[in-house]
Parts: structure tokens; sequence; C-alpha cells
């Protein structure tokens, strides 16, 4: 991919907001639908990065463009920093240092490195799988700066592989759910080892769903802490990494309900893993949401 120009904050394509959108950002919110679009759309590409303005001149920041999207720009900056080389591998860079703690841990390797919005990279997503990495991305506007992503991972990380998934969604909003890419090092195994808290899982990272949501963490931990003698109803189990964190806290009773025949025998499966599946456990074939 060819690296995209370099600009300064005074060379940046203007593009003019409407006046509903400009105090929607004003006020805190990220993103600018095409409606939200009173001037300067033509011409932008996938990537680019546009200094917003007012119908007034005044500046609302830096974004990048996908401007065919249902979400056509994404904030950068409010203080009208530039999408630069530098730049993304700079929050690239401090992303992966606020997660230093994690990695000094011995009972976990399974984590998400960057968060979109929250890590100040709109739209990308970057999880460690051990010692894999998967990245995806949710608009167009980060082709163009991937090759500085994944020259970031490799210095700071060091992965034996990095997988990629695009899941931009098409002019109707629907999102592609296709297999991700190998785009450095060695492909990963078809299912593959992690820890989370000291506790097992199987994963599959060529899947959709892997089998563990890295970004709830914090919430199964808060949960193993709130079920000690309790019983617990798992509803949407998935692969049960919150049935196995809340047996493994000392709950009473877990009951794992899903539809889903083969994921509740990966749930069984990762049960096994932990030495958890006992009697205080019933997994359930069911939907939850029947009346």
């Amino acid at each position: 991919m060819p690296e995209p120009a370099r600009q300064t904050a005074q060379s940046l394509p203007c593009v003019v907001v409407a006046a509903r959108q400009a105090r929607a950002l004003l006020s805190g919110y990220p993103w600018v639908a095409p409606e939200g679009l009173a001037e300067g759309r033509r011409g932008l590409s996938p990537g680019a990065c546009v200094a917003l303005v007012d119908g007034q001149g005044r500046s609302l920041g830096t974004a990048l463009a996908s401007p065919r999207a249902q979400v056509a720009l994404r904030l950068w900056s409010r203080e009208g920093e530039p999408v630069t080389a530098q730049t993304v591998m700079g929050r690239a860079a401090a992303a992966w240092r606020r997660r230093a703690s994690l990695r000094e841990r011995e009972d976990t390797d399974a984590y998400r490195l960057v968060h979109g919005e929250g890590d100040a990279l709109p739209g990308l997503f970057v999880d460690a799988w051990g010692p894999y990495v998967a990245m995806e991305t949710q608009t167009a506007a980060w082709d163009p700066w991937l090759p500085h992503v994944l020259e970031a991972l490799q210095r700071l990380e060091r992965p034996r592989g990095i997988l990629l998934r695009r899941r931009v969604p098409g002019p109707g909003g629907a999102v592609p759910e296709g297999r991700p890419e190998l785009v450095k090092g060695a492909a990963p195994p078809g299912e593959l080892g992690v820890r989370e808290s000291g506790l097992r899982y199987r994963v599959r990272l060529a899947d959709l769903k892997p089998g563990l949501f890295l970004d709830e963490r914090e919430n199964r931990a808060w949960t193993a802490s709130q079920c000690v003698g309790k019983t617990v109803l798992n509803a949407f189990a998935f692969t049960g990494a919150f049935s196995a964190a809340a047996l493994a806290a000392g709950a009473g009773q877990v009951v794992s309900l899903d539809l889903s025949a083969p994921v509740l025998a990966r749930l069984n499966a990762n049960l096994r893993l932990n030495r958890l599946d006992t009697p205080r456990h019933e997994a359930v074939r069911g939907e939850a949401l029947a009346t």
C-alpha cells in the first residue's frame, strides 16, 4: 500500500460541517454522517485526513475520511493534529504502553491492545492472542495507513503472526464476515490455547467470533467477584467464559444457556480444560428470549 502524502494542518482539505453535526462534535460525538457534511466531500478518498470547520469557519479538528460510508468522517484530533505515519505509530505505541500491566501478568496472554476511539485510533481494533495478533478495521479509511500500524506492532509486540480482518460495512450497511488474511509472519493453528486471569480457553482465530470476547475481561472479573456462593444464569453463554469465571470464583451453581449445540460443546470443553466440569454446572440448549 502506498504511503499517503505528508500533510500539515494548514494544507489539509477542508470540510464544512452542518450546524447540527457541528454541535454534536462539540459535545463529544466522534463521527460525522454523510448528511452532516455541508461542503467539501467531493474528491475525498478513503484514508484522507481533512480539517473540519463549521459554517462560520471555526475549527472543529481533523478527521479520517471514508466518504462513501455510513460514517463518512471519524474524528482524529480536536486540536487539529493531522494523520501521519508518525501520529499513527505514536498512538499505536501509546495504546501498547497502556497495556503494560497486562503483559507483566503471568496468568493472562490474551487481551485487547487497541480499542478504536478509546485509544484515539477510530475504527481500528487489535487483539493479542498469545504469540499472535489479530487486527480488525471497521472503516476503509484505515487501508492506506495499515503499513504503519503493522510496523508499530512488529516493533513493539513482536508477534509470531498478524491477521487482518476487514469488516467495512457496504453501501446498505451489511458487514462482511469473511475470513481474516495473514499479513505478517506465520499463521496460527486451527485452535489456539490462551489464558485470561488464570483460566484457559481454546480459540479459533479464523472465526468471526474466536471464542473469547476480550473487551469483556473486566466485566468477567467483576462478575466473578459478585457470585461467590450464588446461583448464576449465563444466558447467551457462547463458549462459557463468564461461566468459567463464575465457577472458578466459587459460584454455588451455574446454568449456561445457549441455542447452539456446537457452541455448548466448546463451552464444556473449556470447563474441562479448567477442571470446572462439576455438578455445580449445567449446560442447557435453548432460546434465552423464548416466552
